[in-house]
């Protein structure tokens, strides 16, 4: 890491963002370095020293990127992910983003999104977490991989009764606002060879979805 220390900012993120681009396999050990011990990513607080290397490394490793994020923030308190703001929250938000569209780490990933909209202090739209948990509910959204039934799965776990009602509101909220999605931005995704199809519902699957849902909001 000496040699990246010595770059300008700009010039570590294109340093980075042209590892990136080469397998993960040649350079593994550059990118476990990464989370070890006193590395760039031992911890959240380490790694928002670097903000903007969040994403990028999220595309590359997402199974550690997701396992620093559910260490440091899904258990963690409402205030702790209040105190999560302005460029800082962007870039975490942003890294999930590249987690969310690949199979094997959309789940944890909406699971954290969602711990974060419940915090929201961010409150432009393309952003946000929760706008971002919106889309990923919608039955049509074409980057994410989950099934309608595990989104309802989810959705009945965020809505469970254990939750603050606030974090429970939040996810309907999140429901209901992804039935006015008209379009889909989509997300611009690193390494785009390491990425899932998205999910494309069977024929009647997205009226199951519905009535799940709607017997969710009625029981609320």
């Amino acid at each position: 890491f000496l040699c990246l220390a010595e770059l300008p900012p700009a010039g570590q993120i294109r340093f980075l963002a042209r590892l990136s681009d080469l397998e993960p396999a040649d350079v593994s050990p550059f990118w476990d370095e990464f989370f070890e011990p006193h590395g760039p990513f031992d911890g959240l607080d380490a790694a928002l020293r670097h903000p903007k290397w969040l994403p990028i490394v999220a595309a590359v490793v997402p199974e550690k990127m997701l396992a620093l994020l559910q260490r440091e923030i899904e258990d963690a308190s409402l205030e702790s992910r209040l105190s999560l703001l302005g460029d800082h929250r962007m870039q975490v938000v942003w890294a999930l983003k590249q987690l969310l569209f690949r199979r094997r780490t959309s789940r944890g990933a909406f699971k954290i999104l969602w711990r974060l909209a419940e915090a929201e202090t961010e409150h432009t739209y393309a952003n946000n977490a929760t706008a971002a948990l919106a889309e990923c509910f919608h039955p049509l959204n074409p980057q994410f991989p989950l099934s309608l039934v595990e989104r309802l799965e989810l959705l009945q776990e965020f809505t469970a009764e254990r939750n603050p009602d606030k974090a429970r509101v939040v996810a309907l909220e999140a429901v209901r606002r992804s039935f006015q999605v008209r379009a889909f931005v989509l997300t611009q995704v690193r390494n785009p060879t390491t990425l899932d199809r998205g999910y494309h519902p069977f024929r009647g699957e997205a009226q199951e979805f519905f009535r799940g849902v709607l017997k969710l909001f009625d029981s609320m």
